[in-house]
């Protein structure tokens, strides 16, 4: 064995960094907060929202399997007389 795969007295590594599992656990120490200081301060997504004025949702155009697949699928549903949804994705899919 070369001498940097034995291990050597526990403490610090060679870096001064010691070792994650040989750390030992500090205590979290907390600000005192009380209910009342907590119930005033809004999350930071809903100030962003209060501050955007509201637009109206733009959906995606469908790409061009979902067109096939919207076109196609009452085809299928005739054909095979599926009624699960996955099953006549899967055969969809395969054409």
């Amino acid at each position: 064995f070369s001498h940097h795969m034995i291990p050597g007295p526990p403490g610090p590594h060679t870096t001064g960094i010691p070792h994650p599992a040989i750390v030992t656990p500090q205590v979290k120490q907390e600000h005192p907060h009380t209910d009342s200081d907590l119930m005033h301060v809004k999350p930071q997504h809903e100030q962003r929202k209060e501050q955007e004025p509201k637009r109206p949702h733009i959906k995606k155009p469908l790409n061009a399997f979902m067109l096939y697949m919207k076109e196609m699928r009452a085809n299928v549903v005739a054909e095979c007389t599926l009624k699960e949804s996955a099953a006549i994705n899967q055969i969809l899919g395969r054409r």
